[in-house]
């Protein structure tokens, strides 16, 4: 059997007993084996309807009503990163906060406002019809995502075999 726990924190995996966990790479911690599955491409995502509306804002993003993730990693990019690495400039930024990124993105498909979406967990909404990529601004994640497990604890073999599995499939993109 496998153990696992779902959360946008960090901080919950490492005082859980979880055999495997994805996390930030900057997030790694002490006792940790840890290897690189991936790194991601961020974009503005939204509702079919939001984007139907504002459509002819592309160019004025930061007038739109923008959705925030309140991250617990610092690493991690929010707008204000976003719109610098395109060359955007912004007097404050408006919008609602969010600390669960499924709800977030719950929020965008509702047509509340712009997400930045994560392409690897976006892309299955996109091609369901729930959000829309909004513009083709997007940014590189400087940070990427790894598998690690705590090398204090042993790991079963189904524990091996799901890392060997995940390791695989994230190189396969």
């Amino acid at each position: 059997m496998i153990n696992y726990l779902i959360s946008d924190q960090v901080r919950d995996y490492r005082s859980a007993e979880v055999d495997l966990f994805v996390g930030p790479t900057t997030g790694m911690g002490p006792n940790e084996v840890a290897e690189h599955l991936f790194t991601d491409t961020i974009y503005p995502v939204c509702g079919v309807g939001f984007a139907e509306l504002h459509r002819d804002k592309e160019g004025r993003i930061t007038d739109l009503p923008l959705l925030h993730m309140d991250w617990t990693n610092p690493d991690w990019p929010r707008w204000a990163e976003f719109l610098r690495a395109n060359g955007l400039s912004f007097n404050g930024l408006r919008g609602r906060r969010f600390s669960t990124y499924s709800i977030l993105l719950k929020a965008a498909e509702g047509n509340q406002g712009l997400a930045l979406g994560w392409g690897s967990f976006v892309i299955p909404l996109i091609d369901a019809g729930r959000l829309v990529r909004f513009s083709n601004l997007e940014m590189q994640d400087p940070i990427g995502f790894y598998l690690a497990r705590n090398q204090r604890k042993l790991p079963s073999a189904a524990t091996l075999q799901l890392a060997a599995w995940m390791t695989s499939e994230a190189r396969r993109g």
